[in-house]
């Protein structure tokens, strides 16, 4: 259970001087002793585990105290302190004082069962007057419980105090484990590792056969955790888990193991180191747990390469038959299946000889006179441990889109490295280390390699390696730096092979990818496949491959640092896709879910027994590969779950519309949502792009898209200022970087690029990052929010007067036709080539409304019809007409005109037959006959005259 701490602030005026005193509300043993350490080893005045925290003290009059005396005593007997002494305190001053070492007399508290309360009373004082006075009550806990802080997260090695390996219940223990040995128990120095196996099952069977049972302790009534000592779980045959725990890892350390504690979200286990963890040839993957405690990846990391075992102590109770083996494997089964941030082991021994040494404790030796017969344990032989024991880390791989995306963002040519890949000292460096390179890749997060081995050509002489030597070296990748040279001061140091210019070539190669793409192509690649491609050659290509954050030279420039993260490593997929177009029945899917906790040689081995494909381990070397669409396949295989919780993704993947996103903006006008004062925009905008930029500000999610040219990149820097203007902040990402770079050069023409941080490219640092940061805080705003609103007013009146000319331009109440649009169809007449000039009076130009002007067309449209209907133009009547110019307003005279012709003509032609029939004429009929005719008929009447 946990409590929180309570802190005393108030001070109480008592005279002359008020006393400010923060102490903890529970008084803890263990954390007083391991506060006790501390203070003795490293000489500080205060630490974490302090029960007094501070003690202040303040004059509140207008005179000076000389000689002052500062007295703590306590209502309870155990508590010791001494005065302290101080020489002035002057008018209204405030003093922080030390506070005192105290003394617990720890054979007191034994008999404490339950938290009892106390006092501290402070008081200050000259020879002959007290000046102030104050009581603090705090509650005493029994030896074996801790206080818990709910504020602060709990420290896990306070528990190794309760492991008391010489307490003499627990030597009674080992030496009835002996006994079922038949043999002296010897710890590391048996040189065979199932050795020390059996004598860890000899201690398993004696605690089980004392008949422990399962026992929680009675409800807590305050927020503290109850720890049973190992001899009170011994004497009362019962214990919790962790009790249970802390009993078996006692019996561990009592015999000269180093045992470990692992806390899981509600349940503790316990285990050892199966070497010693001091032993300089050991294969611990951490020398020791750093100050003692550890998280979950670095036990996962020694338990899967047998360097560690957990036991689930629960399988120890009397009511339990389960084997030790059986216990060990629940133990493995419980690490592997359970997550959280709360879980963690803590080294003992490290523990132990620092300040988590066990505390004090008589304990007590009566024996109770109930047994409780255990059960018999079932009988299992335990497992041999092997260095190279094979585990299969296959998991299955889960079949979705994600899966197929991933797929087809990778290059199967064999262009590409990933497939087939040179590894010569022209395009590579080799890694080699004094241990064993992939345990010191995994420990740590930066890496130092060394230059001490790599060849630089200076006046046409080698210096470094020679050629013999690093022939020997790519034949031999076991050889380790030592062979070289004998001294080495950082084991965990890497070494290159190659020359220091392919180097310094492949380092400017990824820096000048990331100016384009904003991808590094650093990768220290794990292992070498042997195949043959599609042309029967043999072909090389890397099994894992870890991507780079950076490499940095040094200042003295002996050596490089390299950043990553472990996290990044991965198997090849590239090659393995493309060994599948050759070989479909081929299935490595399962593969693909293996990753840096399952161990290099536990994948190394697990490939081995699943492929026929030649797999060299021990090839380890620094290259540049190309994966073009590295950063998008890296987010879709990292980040499946996030990218999920995007309702655009999700669709796709459902394919169907989960989008619930209701645009706020559409359908309206942009005479509606123009609003100046509303947003900015300095770059020209049209009503689509402004209801983007609107809809980005509101928050909404949408996809703008569009051909080259069509105001993408222009549309994005206003909805970047825009945001600006709305006091928000812009993340703004693109696949490549030009894309960033045409966005921030718009920015800058606008005078706004002090307000862009650069954060992810190889020339972007912290420096950069804050002298930007600070000049845009201290320009800050350019223009009073006042006279904006004014601009934008009176820029809303001006547009507004400009849209009414506009408006007055299309309206067509007055005449048919608008302005515009008898602007528009004059030019598109005048540009398919009709150039004259209609005369149109103003009179009828007020009378033609549609009506009439739809009858006018019908009667045009029944004159192109009947016009259609004549076969040539010599047939047509009107071929004669000429005019150019005919009034609607004459049809009445012109069809009375034409009415008098038609009765002339009607005579004439009368006539005319009457002529034929006297005169007997053999003509045809024809316009010119009758015009020579009449010619002649004038002569004849012209003679006669």
């Amino acid at each position: 259970m946990m409590e929180e701490l309570l802190k005393e602030d108030n001070a109480e005026i008592i005279n002359n001087v008020d006393i400010n005193i923060d102490i903890e509300k529970n008084f803890s043993y263990a954390s007083y002793h391991t506060d006790s350490r501390l203070k003795i080893e490293t000489y500080t005045k205060n630490t974490s585990y302090s029960f007094i925290h501070s003690i202040n003290v303040k004059n509140n009059n207008e005179c000076d105290y000389n000689n002052l005396i500062l007295e703590l005593s306590f209502s309870n007997n155990a508590f010791h302190t001494y005065d302290i002494h101080i020489n002035k305190l002057n008018k209204f001053e405030d003093k922080d004082i030390t506070p005192p070492f105290i003394v617990v007399d720890n054979i007191m508290l034994e008999n404490i069962l339950e938290p009892i309360t106390a006092v501290l009373k402070i008081t200050i004082k000259t020879i002959n007057e007290i000046l102030g006075e104050k009581e603090v009550p705090f509650n005493i806990l029994p030896l074996s419980q801790l206080a818990y802080n709910e504020l602060e997260p709990f420290d896990n090695r306070l528990f190794a105090k309760f492991v008391t390996p010489l307490e003499s219940k627990v030597k009674q223990i080992t030496l009835d484990a002996q006994s079922i040995l038949n043999r002296p128990i010897i710890g590391y120095q048996n040189t065979d590792k199932n050795k020390r196996l059996e004598e860890i099952e000899a201690i398993y069977k004696a605690i089980h056969n004392y008949g422990i049972v399962y026992q929680n302790y009675p409800a807590m009534r305050m927020l503290i955790q109850r720890v049973r000592m190992p001899f009170e779980v011994l004497n009362d045959k019962k214990g919790t888990c962790l009790d249970l725990a802390i009993l078996f890892a006692a019996c561990l350390e009592e015999v000269g193991y180093n045992p470990i504690l692992y806390f899981g979200e509600n349940h503790a286990l316990a285990g050892l180191f199966i070497n010693d963890i001091e032993d300089d040839n050991n294969e611990i993957s951490s020398i020791s747990f750093e100050n003692g405690i550890e998280k979950r990846e670095e036990v996962l990391r020694n338990l899967v390469g047998s360097k560690m075992i957990i036991i689930d102590v629960v399988s120890i109770t009397a009511n339990n038959d389960t084997s030790f083996q059986q216990a060990i494997n629940n133990g493995y089964e419980y690490v592997m299946r359970n997550y959280g941030d709360e879980v963690m082991a803590i080294d003992i021994k490290t523990c132990h000889l620092n300040a988590f040494s066990p505390i004090p404790y008589n304990g007590s030796n009566d024996e109770l006179i109930s047994r409780i017969d255990p059960k018999t344990l079932i009988e299992r032989e335990t497992e041999e441990i092997s260095n190279d024991r094979y585990i299969n880390v296959l998991k299955k791989e889960e079949k979705t889109r994600f899966t197929f995306w991933e797929r087809k963002l990778l290059d199967l040519s064999e262009l590409n490295p990933l497939v087939n890949i040179k590894n010569d000292n022209t395009k590579s460096i080799l890694l080699i280390s004094e241990n064993p390179l992939y345990d010191v890749i995994v420990k740590n997060d930066i890496l130092e390699l060394s230059c001490d081995f790599l060849t630089k050509k200076r006046n046409n002489k080698d210096k470094g390696l020679s050629i013999d030597t690093f022939n020997y070296i790519v034949n031999n990748p076991k050889t380790k730096p030592s062979f070289f040279n004998p001294i080495i001061s950082n084991k965990d140091e890497i070494y290159g092979i190659g020359y220091e210019s392919i180097l310094e070539s492949i380092i400017k190669k990824s820096n000048d990818s990331m100016d384009e793409t904003g991808a590094q192509t650093l990768y220290i690649c794990f292992g070498l496949l042997t195949y043959k491609r599609k042309n029967g050659h043999e072909g090389k290509a890397p099994f894992m491959v870890l991507p780079l954050e950076k490499i940095i030279k040094s200042k003295t420039g002996n050596k490089y640092y390299i950043y990553f993260d472990i996290s990044d490593l991965m198997i090849n997929q590239t090659f393995f896709e493309y060994y599948k177009l050759e070989h479909p029945s081929s299935d490595f899917s399962e593969l693909y879910s293996c990753n840096a906790q399952d161990g290099y040689m536990n994948i190394v081995n697990t490939f081995k027994a699943n492929s026929d494909i030649r797999l060299d381990e021990l090839q380890i070397f620094l290259t540049n590969l190309t994966f073009s669409h590295y950063i998008m396949w890296n987010d879709i295989r990292k980040r499946k779950n996030e990218l999920k919780e995007n309702k655009i993704v999700e669709s796709i993947i459902e394919n169907r519309n989960l989008l619930d996103e209701k645009m706020e903006y559409e359908g309206m006008k942009i005479d509606d949502i123009e609003k100046y004062a509303n947003f900015a925009a300095p770059l020209p905008y049209d009503s689509t792009q402004l209801k983007a930029i609107l809809e980005s500000a509101a928050g909404k999610s949408f996809i703008l898209d569009g051909p080259p040219g069509t105001g993408k990149s222009q549309t994005i820097v206003n909805m970047i200022v825009n945001a600006f203007y709305n006091n928000k902040t812009v993340l703004f990402v693109a696949e490549k970087k030009a894309a960033l770079d045409v966005v921030y050069n718009r920015l800058e023409q606008i005078k706004l690029d002090r307000f862009v941080l650069e954060l992810h490219s190889n020339k972007a640092n912290k420096e950069t990052f804050y002298n930007k940061l600070n000049e845009s805080m201290e320009i800050g705003p350019t223009m009073a929010p006042f006279e904006y609103n004014v601009n934008c007013i009176d820029l809303e009146e001006k547009r507004d007067y400009i849209r009414k000319i506009i408006s007055s331009m299309h309206s067509n109440d007055t005449y048919m036709y608008s302005l515009y649009d008898a602007v528009v169809a004059y030019e598109r007449l005048n540009a398919s080539g009709y150039d004259y000039y209609i005369n149109l009076d103003e009179a009828y130009l007020k009378v033609l409304d549609k009506n009439r002007f739809n009858k006018i067309n019908l009667l045009i449209d029944k004159y192109v019809a009947v016009s259609k209907s004549i076969d040539n133009y010599n047939a047509n009547p009107l071929r004669f007409l000429k005019t150019t110019n005919i009034r609607f307003s004459n049809k009445e005279e012109i069809i009375n005109d034409f009415n008098k012709i038609k009765f002339l003509f009607n005579d004439f032609i009368k006539s005319y037959n009457e002529i034929f029939n006297i005169i007997e004429l053999d003509i045809e009929k024809t316009l010119i006959n009758v015009d020579s005719l009449i010619k002649a008929f004038d002569l004849i009447y012209n003679h006669e005259l």
